[in-house]
């Protein structure tokens, strides 16, 4: 039996956030909607309901979920309205309070990496690296990609969380608190991974395409840089320029694993840019490899 949902309407109500996946418009009386442009995304619906679920009942400060519901042919998932701005808006609005919104974002990855979830309840960061790592084994020399694989072998498990998205557009910030939303990315493993996706939106991409932070982030490359080196510095407790650059090296190691089979997969490049993109990201990738006998910190 086919399960149902309750419709609504979605035509004329304010848009008050895009991403790439989503369209979030304002219900009123306390909720948000959240409508995925992809019309068969219902168990990944599902999974992001889960894990906000799971998110509140651990004390994650972040959206309560509701109710799956229909909007036309798409399927949409209801939230209670967060009257918060993000952090991106605030650093734009007011460049001032840097300082303050890097020390209340990583308070709360700090938060967030320190809960720890039962066992199995949420899936492993592992898993879908493994399928990264398998991914690029053609792209890759095999003395490289064998390093690679022993490197990621090496991550032990963890059931601690991680988010998997965490960034200035996810990040709220309101009366001296920070909260965080999209909760589809949680996950558990390593801070490793958490940083190689945060390095990854911040800077990896930009790296070739220097628009693409201020279309995705809404910071230009300088000041998304500086936050994310910054978050870096303060999370590991203020270490020193070696010690900073050793795991930074780590993080990035990850991350051109992970931008490199996106620039494989990317269906919008010529096949100029796009050979050009992969051969870039390949090299950094290798040499780090050449420099690295761990991505553990």
């Amino acid at each position: 039996m086919t399960e149902s949902f309750p419709f609504i309407d979605v035509t004329g109500l304010p848009v008050i956030g895009e991403g790439y996946h989503s369209i979030i418009y304002h219900l009123g009386n306390g909720k948000i909607v959240k409508v995925y442009r992809d019309p068969d995304v219902l168990n990944d619906i599902r999974r992001e309901r889960k894990n906000s679920e799971i998110a509140c009942r651990l004390g994650i400060p972040t959206d309560r979920p509701y109710s799956i519901v229909r909007a036309g042919s798409l399927y949409g998932l209801v939230f209670h309205e967060l009257n918060a701005p993000s952090a991106a808006a605030v650093l734009k609005e007011h460049p001032e309070r840097f300082d303050e919104v890097v020390r209340l974002s990583v308070d709360l990855l700090k938060t967030i990496h320190i809960k720890e979830s039962r066992k199995n309840e949420l899936s492993d960061i592992r898993e879908r690296m493994a399928g990264i790592v398998l991914f690029l084994k053609p792209y890759l020399p095999g003395d490289a990609h064998e390093k690679l694989s022993r490197l990621f072998d090496e991550v032990p498990y963890s059931r601690h969380l991680i988010h998997g998205d965490f960034h200035v557009k996810n990040i709220l910030i309101e009366n001296g608190r920070a909260m965080v939303v999209d909760m589809d990315t949680l996950s558990t493993g390593h801070p490793v991974f958490e940083f190689s996706s945060m390095h990854k939106a911040y800077i990896g991409y930009s790296e070739e395409d220097p628009d693409s932070v201020e279309r995705f982030l809404g910071l230009d490359s300088g000041t998304a840089v500086r936050f994310f080196e910054s978050s870096l510095r303060l999370y590991l407790g203020s270490p020193n320029e070696d010690a900073f650059r050793d795991v930074y090296d780590k993080i990035r190691l990850l991350s051109y694993a992970r931008i490199l089979r996106s620039w494989v997969l990317e269906p919008e490049l010529g096949d100029r840019e796009k050979a050009r993109c992969i051969e870039k990201s390949r090299a950094k990738l290798i040499a780090l490899l050449q420099k690295k006998d761990s991505v553990l910190f």
